[in-house]
């Protein structure tokens, strides 16, 4: 699928008529609206007035019968205030027909990027309607050259992106025709720290099960599905086989990290002690049913010399203290430069290691995390 820029716009049924009709009311209780009053001289009962006046949008004739049993001009100044009520009313059906319509046609301002989404996305929160979740904001401004069309329904958001449907479903982005699993999967948003990590992430009660229908519709199910949408790339020197939505964002990453490395000794010394460096494998998030992003290159292991007697991982600390490992403070904890994470959360990657199941090698291409945290974080 071609990769296209603009603003995504979604329709809903009912936007077109609704549009129509408060652009005749707006229209018809403009021009009444703002037709110059005229004051009768005459005392005649009914009589008819022609006359040129200036309009604000040009020249025009227009014709008034004046009705009075004995002073015309009495009559004409109720009928004006009769007016004036009238159009007013018109008008004010017509703007709340525009609002309206509005919320099925709502055009994300990606040209302002990241801030305007959070602008857009933040004058919504204070709605239980599901076309204002921000999480839908989000996952569109994340991901708008892909989505082919958005459509809302009364509790639901359909959105057309790669080869097959995908709902909304509270957050859970299930395939169509297989929403009978809501029950068995989380949604796939999540509360992600924007702050540098300085305690230890609580435990969850439960560990989220994620289902990947977006992933496998955009990229396949089968390695060699996916291996069609990624190629071979370069990063710190260091080779490996990513998605292809990750090869420009990688190379930004990249740009970034070595500038702050010329005055940074401690970017300098984890680029020179970066021994190993990999995406695409297929397997599952350890502890989980749920199939890794590394299945479809869109995550990368970036792998030390050493861990300098640090933990890096839940799961081999978890061997040594089965009870406390998700206590270990992050003191005790091997981490890449602060600058360093600062740099990939700026271009769309989370860090593994604010995870409460910590992986400080890892980090993972989801943009619409961090677009929506941002979002919650300012209310």
């Amino acid at each position: 699928m071609g990769r296209r820029a603009g603003a995504c716009v979604t329709w809903s049924p009912t936007t077109l008529p609704l549009l129509m009709v408060a652009a005749v009311l707006i229209l018809v209780s403009g021009v009444a609206c703002l037709a110059p009053a005229r004051t009768a001289t005459a005392v005649d009962p009914v009589r008819v007035l022609k006359a040129e006046y200036q309009h604000p949008l040009g020249a025009s004739t227009y014709t008034r019968i004046e009705r009075g049993s004995v002073d015309g001009r009495a009559w004409e100044d109720a009928g004006i205030a009769v007016k004036k009520l009238a159009c007013g009313a018109v008008l004010a059906l017509g703007i709340v027909g525009a609002l309206g319509a509005s919320w099925s046609l709502l055009p994300i301002p990606r040209e302002e990027g990241e801030e305007g989404v959070r602008s857009w996305i933040g004058a919504q929160l204070d709605t239980t309607d599901v076309r204002n979740d921000p999480r839908v904001g989000a996952f569109v401004e994340a991901y708008g050259p892909l989505i082919d069309s958005v459509t809302y329904t009364d509790d639901d958001v359909i959105f057309a992106l790669g080869s097959r449907p995908i709902h909304f479903q509270g957050g859970r982005m299930l395939e169509e025709g297989r929403l009978d699993r809501g029950e068995d999967c989380d949604p796939i948003f999540y509360r992600y720290s924007l702050e540098p990590l300085t305690e230890p992430s609580p435990l969850p009660e439960e560990n989220p099960t994620y289902c990947t229908d977006v992933l496998e519709s955009l990229w396949g199910r089968t390695d060699h599905e996916i291996r069609a949408h990624g190629r071979s790339t370069t990063f710190l020197d260091h080779r490996m086989f990513v998605n292809n939505l990750l090869v420009d964002a990688l190379a930004a990453v990249e740009e970034e990290i070595l500038e702050a490395a010329t005055d940074n000794s401690s970017v300098a010394t984890w680029i020179n002690e970066l021994n190993i460096t990999y995406s695409m494998i297929d397997r599952e998030i350890a502890g989980s049913p749920t199939r890794s992003h590394h299945a479809w290159g869109m995550a990368v292991d970036l792998v030390p010399n050493s861990y300098e007697g640090l933990n890096v991982y839940w799961r081999w600390s978890r061997v040594y203290d089965e009870e406390g490992w998700h206590r270990i403070p992050v003191e005790r904890r091997w981490s890449p430069p602060q600058t360093v994470i600062e740099i990939f959360e700026s271009h769309g990657f989370i860090w593994g290691g604010k995870w409460a199941h910590f992986d400080n090698i890892h980090f993972e291409y989801r943009p619409e995390i961090l677009l929506y945290n941002r979002v919650i974080s300012n209310r």
